[in-house]
C-alpha cells in the first residue's frame, strides 16, 4: 500500500469517526478513553476555547497564581491600613484571618464570589463593603474560567 493511499484511508477513517483500522476487514481495536484532567484539557486546548486563548492563564490556574495575588494584596492592604510594625509584629491578619482568606480563595475557585454580597454571603467578612471591590478585582483578573 503506497503512502498516498494510506494517508487516504487515514482521511477517510477520520471522517467517519472510525481509528483506521477498519479497512480490509481488520477489525477496530476499541481503546478505552483516558479522562484528560480538567487542566491539562485547558491547556491543550486554550488556543480552542474563547474565554482562554492563551496558555499563560492555565499556568496561572494550575500554579494557584491568584491564591499568591490575594496574599501579596492582604499583606499590602494590612502595611498601607495598620503601618509596616503592625504587618512585622502581629502579621496581616489584623485585616482579616488566615481561615478568613482561605474561605476567599476556596469560594473564588468554586466561582462562587462575584459580587461583594456574594463575598459578604460566603465570608460574613466585617469589611467586605470597604476592601470588597479590590477583593473582587483581584478575583476576576485570576479567576479559572467556568468548565
Amino acid at each position: 500500500m503506497s503512502l498516498d493511499s494510506s494517508l487516504e484511508v487515514l482521511l477517510e477513517a477520520l471522517k467517519a469517526g472510525g481509528n483506521g483500522n477498519e479497512k480490509e476487514g481488520l477489525p477496530g481495536k476499541r481503546r478505552q478513553k483516558k479522562e484528560l484532567d480538567l487542566g491539562i484539557d485547558y491547556l491543550i486546548n486554550a488556543a480552542n476555547r474563547a474565554e482562554l486563548m492563551c496558555r499563560r492563564k492555565v499556568f496561572g490556574v494550575y500554579f494557584e497564581n491568584s491564591t499568591a495575588a490575594l496574599q501579596d494584596w492582604w499583606e499590602n492592604k494590612t502595611a498601607a491600613v495598620f503601618g509596616w510594625a503592625a504587618l512585622s509584629d502581629l502579621g496581616p491578619s489584623l485585616l482579616m484571618t488566615n481561615a478568613l482568606l482561605d474561605r476567599i480563595i476556596d469560594g473564588a475557585h468554586h466561582h462562587k464570589i462575584h459580587t461583594i454580597q456574594d463575598l459578604w454571603k460566603e465570608t460574613s467578612w466585617t469589611d467586605s463593603e470597604k476592601y470588597g471591590e479590590e477583593v473582587l478585582t483581584i478575583i476576576r483578573q485570576h479567576a479559572a474560567p467556568l468548565p
